[in-house]
């Protein structure tokens, strides 16, 4: 799976990202909202991930927030929230 974790914490994102990359997992990991909808911009998968783990709780911008643009970009792409 392509995985995309964005998480501010970098502790928390450190073991997100080598757990899921020792099962066998592509990660690619934002400490950020706005780093992680850069990259949704520049993505040439469609859908550019699998699977989105979201911290809610981010500083800069709800991780809400950042699921309702990743849905957006998936232009009715099946998802869950």
């Amino acid at each position: 799976m392509h995985i995309s974790v964005v998480e501010d914490t970098p502790e928390v994102l450190a073991m997100v990202e080598t757990a899921l990359a020792l099962r066998g997992h592509i990660v690619e990991t934002y400490s950020n909202s706005p780093s992680f909808l850069s990259a949704l911009q520049k993505a040439e998968r469609t859908p550019p991930y699998d699977l989105v783990i979201v911290d809610l709780f981010l500083e800069r911008q709800s991780g809400l927030l950042s699921l309702k643009h990743f849905g957006s970009h998936n232009h009715g792409e099946s998802r869950r929230f």
